[in-house]
């Protein structure tokens, strides 16, 4: 019976100098060390994502917790946290570099994803999409961006229609000008473009109002100084992978419509 006793009461001291040792360990957090090149209000975002676990013990605090309050932020990236004894919890953080703007509030990451800036950030492609996801838009972006830059086109815009059809917003060394691209072969129907605007449009001195690339064989552009009532027709066909031009012909009353 004795030994039973000596037995359970060495058990209650053993636990008694452990918890004890626990809590002497378990000091409160005081210090919340943040690794990464943030604006003021980013940084202010971030100390309120931290605020509910300071003051919480070094190591009972529940680092995943932290780590799902931090991820809502939508501009954080490749989050790591660690616990430094005795008191220190490291933050590494990295800020989400936007590629393009979305809208009128949001932006697209390089990964497609949506992101929620705290500041503006000017000189951006801008993107204008009814139906496309982000992922598909920034898809869309760099097959043209690719094509355009060849002939050091800039894509300042892209725009998608509510019935799903692409046009972009160029700039060029010499002036800006739209061009439609239509909704099915849109690769294809830039590269047309491309060549026509190497052959056409580059000697030519004229301001461009916009050009139509969704016809089957051919490009429509209307000059800034043309009547409204009149645009030139350019027609081409496709012979070995190369455009051939055929005839330029003078087009009256055509407008911009669905090819």
């Amino acid at each position: 019976m004795w030994n039973r006793m000596g037995l359970a009461l060495l058990t209650l001291t053993i636990a008694a100098i452990m918890t004890g040792a626990f809590m002497l360990l378990n000091r409160p957090i005081e210090r919340v060390l943040v690794h990464g090149e943030f604006s003021g209000a980013e940084q202010s975002k971030i100390q309120q994502a931290l605020a509910p676990y300071t003051q919480q013990g070094i190591l009972t605090v529940q680092l995943d917790d932290i780590r799902a309050g931090m991820e809502e932020l939508p501009w954080a990236q490749n989050l790591t946290l660690r616990r430094v004894w005795p008191d220190t919890l490291e933050v590494n953080l990295r800020r989400a570099q936007p590629i393009a703007k979305w809208g009128d509030e949001n932006y697209v990451s390089p990964y497609g994803r949506l992101l929620s800036m705290t500041e503006d950030y000017a000189g951006l492609p801008q993107f204008n999409v009814a139906l496309a996801s982000p992922i598909a838009t920034l898809s869309q972006y760099r097959l043209l961006n690719q094509i355009f830059e060849r002939e050091q086109l800039t894509l300042l815009e892209l725009n998608q229609s509510p019935i799903g059809e692409w046009e972009v917003k160029l700039k060029s060394q010499k002036q800006q000008m739209e061009v439609f691209l239509g909704g099915e072969e849109v690769g294809e129907r830039a590269h047309r473009f491309l060549k026509f605007y190497r052959r056409v449009l580059q000697p030519d001195n004229r301001q461009v109002a916009y050009v139509d690339a969704r016809y089957p064989s051919g490009i429509a552009v209307r000059f800034a100084d043309q009547d409204i009532d009149a645009e030139l027709l350019a027609q081409h066909s496709w012979q070995k992978n190369e455009l051939q031009e055929e005839t330029q012909t003078m087009q009256v009353n055509m407008q911009p419509g669905r090819y």
